[in-house]
């Protein structure tokens, strides 16, 4: 009989447990913990251990080497951890965010471990707040034909809409919409008007009250507060019954002098002195005729209005609200009342997306790609569902920049995105592209930028140690760590040299790291360097200090950059270090670059 298979050899396992928030405000800042528990087969440790979140693009360790070794032992729980601002409200954003958090390292062989974990936030909105207006004839003839305006408002401060569930009037029924859901998606959002309105007939003399309450929801679905208004009708008998129509024009742009034409018509016995009132700031406001009206006559109201040429400076759209008045029979009051709507048409601006990358990083190693997103638009206005999109960094995530919190990119807003980017060998150029709308809803012209990661099998690394602060007048030792790092021969660089030209043209002392004293930055030791002495006595401008060395067979260069600012409380400067060196293998070359 044939002999039986060998069981399989057993195997290192390591995991990684996700805990954090399940519910995240739009603008808020919320944090995640990582555990990562190893389990080898042999006891030995594992190194180079690494926990990233397709969510959350810088994850730290914490703690949890209890020895200080940097190797996770068997008996070790390691913790990291891992902070993201919730972006803005976008429209389709789905339920959450779903976090793919993976922790890798290596067992003693140099064979990769892996381990997986999911978790899983979902979107809280804040509960805003609804308004509601009522307009309509303050009074009328028995009989009469009335219309009813109602005008709907929704405010968060996280830039949500809201849902309304009912709109009722205890005068009138049925209360229908009108229109004001410029995006069509069913929520009253932060820009929007919405007009319902109302149609019936005047009843016997006397007064008809109306009580509208308004009943929603917040975009989550939960019940906010109810909106209520009120208004009265007086109906009388005999006289006459005044009527208000806005004509238009029902568009404008920034920055336009328009004629707005307002109607008033009488009904009824005849009418003096016709005069009308606007909520609008009309810079004049004339009639077109005498203010004598018969049964059926209308006289027009022009108002000449220059719109603001800054989105800021209007509340939108512009809401008429008209209320006429004449003298009737026996001089008696007689009034009226219309509304009318003008949208505000947009500018269609300019996006503009740069992005921030290191130029070189080591091979299998997080590099942080950052991405800074701007608009700008002749009118002011904002842009609306701005997202970046970089096909070979997912996901990018919005780590800021949003002040008011509205979820609307203005022009004074500079908005930051961050992607945590796996190096690989070789350049590997990446395209981002920053896409959005006009808060009209017209697509906006996308922006593109290019950006290039070189993967090496070497490189060098710095530390600005500081100090960080400092007053005029001062005398300042500046300080810095050097080490190098290496997937290759892990051979040493020789002739280290620093820079910091915020400091002078000289370069800077090494102090001591040399552990086995063979005048080469061996992989695994730390070289530190001061700047000594600078008076601090005047604003520095930014400038790229360098960090050179040669490899001890004169032959290829590496390098890397950094930047870290020391300032004054009031006058900060910054000190740009810049560094590169000659690495042992020809073939391994990097030249200086600026982070």
């Amino acid at each position: 009989s044939p002999s039986p298979s060998p069981s399989p050899s057993p195997s290192p396992t390591i995991s990684v447990v996700t805990s954090g928030r399940r519910t995240g405000l739009h603008g808020e800042e919320v944090g995640f913990e990582y555990v990562v528990d190893y389990h080898p087969v042999d006891g030995t440790p594992a190194s180079d251990v690494v926990v990233t979140d397709s969510s959350c693009g810088n994850v730290n360790y914490v703690s949890g080497d209890e020895n200080n070794d940097e190797l996770l032992d068997e008996d070790e729980l390691w913790t990291f951890e891992c902070s993201v601002v919730v972006g803005p409200h976008l429209e389709g954003e789905g339920g959450g965010i779903l976090h793919d958090v993976g922790v890798v390292g290596n067992d003693v062989s140099g064979g990769l471990v892996e381990g997986e974990d999911t978790w899983y936030m979902l979107f809280d909105h804040v509960a805003g707040l609804f308004s509601v207006d009522i307009f309509g004839p303050e009074q009328s003839l028995p009989g009469a034909e009335l219309q009813y305006v109602y005008v709907v408002q929704y405010v968060a401060t996280d830039g949500s809409g809201g849902n309304v569930t009912s709109l009722t009037d205890s005068g009138c029924a049925p209360v229908e919409y009108v229109e004001g859901d410029v995006n069509g998606n069913g929520f009253v959002d932060l820009e929007e008007v919405w007009l319902y309105e109302c149609n019936t007939t005047a009843g016997s003399p006397g007064e008809e009250v109306h009580v509208v309450r308004l009943a929603g929801n917040d975009y989550d679905g939960a019940s906010v507060r109810v909106a209520e208004d009120i208004m009265t009708t007086l109906v009388v008998s005999g006289g006459s019954m005044l009527t208000v129509e806005f004509v238009g024009p029902t568009t404008v742009r920034h920055g336009d002098n328009v004629t707005f034409v307002y109607r008033v018509t009488n009904t009824g016995g005849a009418v003096t002195d016709v005069s009308l009132s606007t909520s609008i700031a009309c810079l004049n406001l004339q009639r077109d005729g005498d203010g004598k009206l018969a049964d059926g006559e209308s006289v027009d109201f022009l108002c000449n209005y220059l719109v603001p040429a800054l989105h800021r400076e209007l509340g939108e759209p512009l809401v008429h609200v008209l209320e006429a008045e004449a003298v009737g029979t026996g001089n008696s009051p007689v009034r009226g009342w219309g509304v009318g709507i003008t949208e505000v048409v947009h500018d269609t601006g300019v996006l503009d997306i740069g992005v921030t990358a290191p130029s070189r990083s080591l091979v299998g190693s997080v590099a942080s790609v950052e991405y800074v997103v701007t608009y700008a638009s002749l009118d002011d206005s904002p842009a609306y569902e701005v997202s970046v999109a970089d096909a070979g960094c997912t996901p990018v995530h919005f780590v800021g920049g949003d002040t008011n919190g509205d979820g609307l990119l203005d022009t004074d807003e500079s908005w930051v995105y961050q992607c945590a980017l796996l190096v690989v060998p070789n350049a590997t150029t990446n395209v981002a592209t920053l896409s959005g709308s006009t808060v009209d809803g017209s697509p906006l012209a996308p922006a593109d930028a290019n950006y290039t990661v070189y993967g090496s099998e070497s490189a060098l690394q710095v530390e600005f140690v500081g100090p960080t602060e400092a007053r005029h007048g001062e005398n300042v030792t500046f300080e810095y760590v050097v080490r190098y790092v290496t997937t290759g021969s892990g051979l040493g660089v020789r002739n280290v040299t620093v820079v910091d030209e915020a400091v002078g043209p000289g370069g800077a002392q090494f102090v001591g790291g040399d552990v086995n004293g063979d005048g080469l930055l061996d992989v695994g030791e730390e070289w530190s360097y001061i700047s000594e002495q600078m008076l601090l006595s005047a604003l520095h401008a930014e400038s790229c200090p360098v960090v050179s060395s040669r490899a001890f067979d004169d032959s290829s260069t590496v390098s890397d950059s950094f930047h870290r600012t020391t300032g004054y409380s009031e006058d900060p400067f910054s000190n740009d270090i810049c560094y590169e060196g000659e690495d042992a293998t020809p073939s391994n070359t990097m030249f200086m670059y600026k982070l």
